[in-house]
């Protein structure tokens, strides 16, 4: 089975070629697979069963883990000399040891050939008031973006796993943090890449977790084992996505997280920026233009090209006053980076209405307490024990991809964006036996013009 794929194109690609590649994981984080498609004849390493367009006759794979261990979360980028970049989270088997979850860079050039091949350093354990504590964290969720100023920077969350919290940690807001570092090419061998120390992304508001309940507890994922017990309701942690970018216009990189800034503002969105990935500040709150006091913000995503920022995310703001939190729509924003110094107001972008139905979310006898809490909810599939749903699990964005006109040729606009998401809008109540297989699509939309 291969799962979780990601596909990157090189910044000085011809968009008419588009040679590309792309990253997948296979059977559940048992290795990586990689490929090249598009301009010249492809060259992939696969396993058996992967995707046809890797050529037959290969049985390789670009990464396999330990017997211990378990890949998850591949992202990938290229650079302008086509070498692959990829990262990825490694965990232990054992749910009895997070500090052995790490993070993982490969480099691969054109052909298939990996030239680093890195473990990065994780942060160390801090005496300060709620300080990072590697034995209570996972890393997920990693990124990777290049510079032209010749660093490769790298970024990740570190999650609360509910097994290692103590009791009275156990609480809303309780911190989660985000670290980078920034990598230079520096003598040769297996890892040829010196990585600085990684620093916490520590702007105001800092990064905090909404609930919880909503989080899990000991009674509700105790039964976690194996790969998944690494990590623990790892649907409710897909809320908490990090992207990176780095903008080609003015070399910065830019990192979106979800934060609970007050009882009354729980889940807003924040982007911050570096000049050097290791000092950031605070650029905007994403999510509140309009203001809408209380809604919830989910899982954001990021792209850039040319001078534009372009954010993407789920939002809440448009559930019913009955069932608050329960419908989601999909929303975008955009930021210039040659004048602009915040985003612009926030545009719903899944024109119809919503990519949730509330239909789908209220609790049925037995269940959850609460009517809207979103990742516990009846529906999606039971993982572990813990009832988990598909209300969406990742948004997917490219922009200036452009498009062929005749007589011009492949024409890229920076204000053209592409973005799709799972989409349960059509969900009923009439689809309780399977509704994430019977009910959800993919769906998308462009945007042709700045919001």
């Amino acid at each position: 089975m291969i799962s979780d794929p990601v596909v990157a194109t090189s910044p000085s690609a011809n968009p008419k070629t588009l040679p590309a590649v792309w990253a997948a994981m296979t059977t559940y984080g048992n290795g990586l697979v990689w490929g090249r498609f598009g301009g010249d004849a492809a060259a992939c390493s696969t396993l058996p069963g992967s995707p046809s367009v890797c050529p037959s006759g290969s049985t390789s794979v670009i990464y396999q883990p330990p017997a211990d261990r378990v890949a998850d979360r591949p992202f990938l980028t290229m650079d302008a000399q086509s070498n692959s970049h990829l990262v990825f989270a490694e965990s232990l088997t054992s749910v009895s040891n997070n500090t052995g979850g790490r993070i993982h860079y490969l480099r691969i050039n054109p052909s298939g050939t990996v030239t680093a091949d890195c473990v990065l350093p994780r942060a160390a354990d801090s005496s300060a008031p709620e300080g990072f504590k590697a034995i209570e964290n996972y890393p997920q969720y990693a990124q990777v973006g290049i510079t032209s100023w010749g660093g490769v920077v790298v970024s990740w969350g570190e999650f609360p796993n509910p097994l290692k919290v103590p009791p009275a940690d156990r609480i809303d807001g309780r911190r989660y943090y985000i670290y980078a570092t920034v990598g230079y090419q520096d003598g040769a061998g297996t890892c040829p890449i010196s990585w600085q120390a990684p620093t916490e992304v520590a702007t105001t508001p800092l990064p905090r977790i909404e609930s919880w309940a909503d989080w899990g507890d000991t009674s509700s994922i105790s039964a976690l084992v194996g790969p998944a017990g690494a990590y623990a309701a790892p649907r409710t942690a897909t809320m908490y996505s990090v992207p990176l970018v780095v903008n080609t216009t003015d070399d910065h990189c830019y990192l979106a997280y979800r934060t609970r800034v007050s009882a009354a503002e729980p889940a807003r969105l924040v982007v911050v920026q570096s000049a050097d990935g290791t000092s950031w500040n605070h650029l905007t709150t994403l999510d509140t233009k309009p203001s809408n006091p209380g809604a919830r913000a989910y899982q954001p995503t990021l792209a850039t090209y040319a001078n534009l920022v372009t954010a993407a995310w789920y939002d809440d703001r448009d559930s019913p006053a009955a069932l608050p939190h329960s419908r989601l729509s999909v929303y975008a924003s955009r930021f210039d980076v040659t004048g602009s110094t915040t985003f612009d107001y926030a545009v719903r972008v899944s024109r119809n209405a919503s990519v949730s139905s509330e239909t789908f979310f209220p609790t049925p006898p037995g269940g959850n307490s609460s009517p809207y809490v979103i990742p516990l909810t009846w529906g999606g599939m039971s993982f572990g024990g813990v009832r988990q749903n598909f209300w969406g699990d990742h948004i997917s964005m490219v922009i200036g991809v452009g498009q062929f006109i005749p007589g011009f040729g492949w024409m890229a606009w920076p204000s053209q964006a592409f973005i799709s998401w799972t989409d349960s809008s059509r969900v009923t109540t009439s689809d309780t036996a399977q509704p994430f297989i019977q009910s959800q699509e993919i769906r998308g939309s462009r945007i042709d013009v700045t919001p």
